[in-house]
């Protein structure tokens, strides 16, 4: 879901490319959406009402001016049901649980459908897991198998109050942009990128790559820290501005 920040940016970049002051930049505009999916992240809805983004923003006029020309959209609603057309029941099933009217039968036939399988660790497989604690699980026991000495790399951040830094140790991911405290380094271990860190250069959510070498120094205190980290990402192309800028730098 695109909150209404997003949706306005769209709108201001389409004017000044078009050269035109109107909502979009006078041109047609569709847009798709599952209503029955998350609130966009760390967003404002767009379907929150005029009252409600007056309360959370009182003076975000053009939040405001956002959410008038996302009034003058048009609705359309896709009712057939298209990937689960072949099993009738399981969409009707589906669409309680999206509208949170499930019965004890409907949860039955869910759990009936739970396989239980016996996954045998595989160092080099990647594995998918439903929770954070499974997939921090999985990445402790890989980097407990592999011999090479591992390196922690603590965040520091100098930008504010040691009271709020204090504060921020104790939040979890999810509240920290998916960014960690601690990471246990190993050189030759495979890694995965969970943050949008450069678009144009391919260092996005999801891109994997092993690490090669980790360049160390120190802090004014002394203590050892990671400076920079070289990765072999999986695709050739991820990373190449990056270590083209520091090449030349």
């Amino acid at each position: 879901m695109v909150g209404i920040k997003t949706l306005g940016y769209i709108d201001q970049r389409l004017r000044s490319i078009l050269r035109i002051n109107k909502p979009f930049g006078d041109i047609n505009v569709i847009v798709f959406g599952d209503f029955f999916q998350l609130a966009p992240v760390l967003a404002t809805p767009l379907y929150d009402s005029f009252e409600e983004i007056l309360t959370k923003f009182p003076s975000a006029v053009e939040m405001l001016s956002i959410k008038s020309i996302w009034e003058t959209f048009k609705f359309y609603e896709l009712t057939e049901i298209m990937r689960q057309k072949n099993d009738k029941q399981f969409a009707i099933m589906l669409t309680k649980l999206a509208r949170g009217q499930l019965e004890e039968a409907d949860v039955k036939y869910f759990q009936n459908l739970i396989t239980h399988l016996d996954i045998t660790f595989q160092p080099q497989v990647m594995h998918l897991w439903a929770t954070n604690y499974e997939v921090d699980e999985m990445n402790r026991r890989v980097l407990n198998s592999m011999n090479q000495v591992s390196f922690i790399s603590e965040a520091i951040d100098t930008s504010a109050k040691r009271s709020d830094i204090e504060s921020a140790k104790k939040l979890p991911r999810q509240k920290t942009m998916g960014l960690a405290l601690r990471l246990v380094l190993k050189e030759t271990a495979k890694y995965m990128v969970i943050v949008n860190i450069s678009t144009e250069d391919g260092i996005v959510n999801g891109a994997i790559g092993e690490l090669m070498q980790i360049n160390k120094g120190q802090t004014t205190g002394g203590k050892e820290v990671a400076k920079r980290v070289w990765i072999k990402f999986d695709e050739p192309d991820v990373g190449s501005l990056t270590r083209q800028k520091i090449k030349t730098n």
